[in-house]
């Protein structure tokens, strides 16, 4: 009898730190993603990480900084709250649910200001379900929508759940992203309203019947970091420990065991179980393990919000503008011209005055200029060392054909075009080549994985409709990453198509 009361307490116990060793785990991978970032920014400690962080806001890295409000919440976010604000008042933010997002990191940094209402008020409903999603978020943390109110947005959101239970941007079938990111703006409102709380236990129901033997989640018939980092914020957000949660733990694996394996040797994230790296898998593993960490939501609530600042101007200086050179040059010739006049003994006025002019109509067309040969920017785009083969890229709009003007008729903007390739190149590398080469406008922000085009050929997202906006397709099939991280290879074929209806081809994919 003693024995088996021993083995009885001794199971107990293994159990006890089997769930709580998740945290543990979680808070070791966490903290390897942090080390990775210091080094490649240079730093040693998160404040300066922060102010690192600083100098390129709203790069898509922004989230780093949501996850440290919670994990460090004694650091000093004003400079980055500061470039933030500029970022969004002098260059402005055309996705809705990207200024949503924006402005939940403001708010997650302590900065209320009026573009963050603003941003509130205008963006509530304009991009379907995600950008319902973030606008429950911005409620959740005190920014309501002026006339609107809370439980005005909890409907909205309940009223796109899908036949079985789950939630997505298009179509009659649940997403498992979407899904778990409509339930971490749901979360908070379980505990007082009956219909959220049926809402949620079927998108659950729908969660766990979609996660797989290894305790992960499928997008793009994939297994992937990023799905089962939402699940996994989605969870915690709902007060369930997802290592006794017998819902959630397939074959005997968790959904902290599937994102835990997608651990590089680096401590970075992959995408998919070995593979390359991912700055946006990294990311939001960053934000889910520290939230597993933490045992609440990553999102500011009013209850959660930090005290509000005004944040002073960056430290950080920006780099100086070949513009500031060349104004001073212009200046320092007109200065000495003068002097050599008066040194000459011509010293009339007039012709001062002449120099003075034609030195302010020089300054002028330094500052509305932009200095850049054609072979600066499009350069030799066919100038690929060490190529390895060629991919066959199209560009076209022919969603638009006799929607919109100044298209070519046959909605071609690029026709099949081969374009050589380097080990490592991307779609984005891919279509950057080609535009160059081919002189297409093309705008984009952010850089490296996280670069996201905006617009091609003057067609940009948003322009014709809510859901436009610009993706790609590789071989045909719809793609799980972004641009900067889809790796290309031989033989490839990328279509790049302006569409009407973003999230029925690849969306999300640009």
């Amino acid at each position: 009898m003693k024995r088996i009361l021993t083995l009885v307490l001794s199971l107990i116990v293994s159990a006890l730190l089997v769930g709580s060793a998740f945290p543990v785990y979680a808070h070791d991978a966490a903290e390897g993603i942090l080390n990775l970032q210091y080094a490649k920014e240079s730093v040693d400690h998160p404040q300066a990480l922060v102010d690192r962080l600083a100098l390129t806001p709203a790069d898509g890295r922004e989230w780093y900084i949501l996850a440290l409000t919670q994990a460090a919440p004694e650091l000093d976010f004003s400079r980055y709250a500061s470039a933030l604000m500029h970022h969004l008042t002098e260059k402005g933010e055309t996705n809705p649910v990207t200024r949503q997002k924006l402005a939940l990191v403001l708010l997650a940094c302590g900065y209320d200001a009026e573009l963050v209402t603003e941003t509130a008020n205008a963006c509530y409903d304009k991009l379907g379900v995600m950008s319902r999603i973030f606008a429950l978020h911005l409620a959740n943390a005190g920014k309501t929508p002026d006339g609107v109110t809370v439980d005005t947005l909890v409907n909205s959101l309940l009223s796109l759940v899908k036949p079985d239970g789950g939630f997505a941007v298009t179509g009659e079938r649940g997403d498992v992203d979407v899904t778990a990111m409509a339930l971490q703006a749901l979360a908070p409102h379980v505990p007082t309203r009956k219909d959220v709380s049926d809402a949620v236990s079927r998108a659950l129901a729908m969660l766990g019947e979609r996660q797989t033997e290894n305790g992960g989640f499928l997008a793009y018939g994939e297994e992937n970091a990023e799905s089962a980092a939402q699940v996994l914020i989605a969870l915690v957000a709902l007060g369930i420990d997802p290592s006794l949660d017998g819902r959630f733990i397939k074959n005997g694996h968790t959904v902290t065991d599937a994102l835990l394996s997608y651990k590089a040797p680096s401590g970075a994230f992959t995408h998919v179980a070995g593979g390359a790296e991912s700055e946006s898998a990294t990311i939001q593993a960053y934000l889910a393990l520290t939230a597993l960490t933490h045992q609440a939501s990553p999102y500011p609530t009013e209850h959660t919000v930090r005290t509000f600042l005004t944040p002073e101007t960056a430290h950080e200086k920006e780099p100086v503008s070949y513009r500031v050179y060349a104004i001073l040059a212009v200046l320092a010739v007109a200065s000495i011209a003068c002097a050599v006049l008066f040194l000459c003994k011509k010293r009339n006025i007039k012709t001062h005055l002449t120099v003075a002019a034609l030195a302010l109509v020089a300054v002028v067309l330094v500052l509305v200029t932009d200095v850049k040969t054609p072979e600066t920017y499009y350069g030799d785009a066919d100038d690929v060392r060490d190529p390895i083969g060629t991919v066959t890229l199209t560009v076209e709009c022919k969603a638009l054909i006799g929607k919109a003007d100044g298209i070519p008729e046959d909605g071609v903007i690029l026709a099949p075009t081969t374009v050589a390739i380097a080990s490592g190149d991307t779609v984005y590398d891919v279509l950057a080549r080609a535009v160059r080469k081919h002189r297409i406008h093309m705008e984009t922000k952010g850089t490296g994985e996280l670069v996201y085009v905006e617009g091609i050929a003057h067609l940009y997202e948003l322009q014709h409709g809510d859901l436009s906006g610009w993706v790609y397709t590789v071989n045909g099939a719809d793609a799980a990453v972004g641009c900067g991280s889809h790796a290309v290879s031989d033989g490839d074929t990328v279509v790049w198509r302006y569409t009407t209806e973003l999230g029925t081809i690849g969306e999300g994919a640009t």
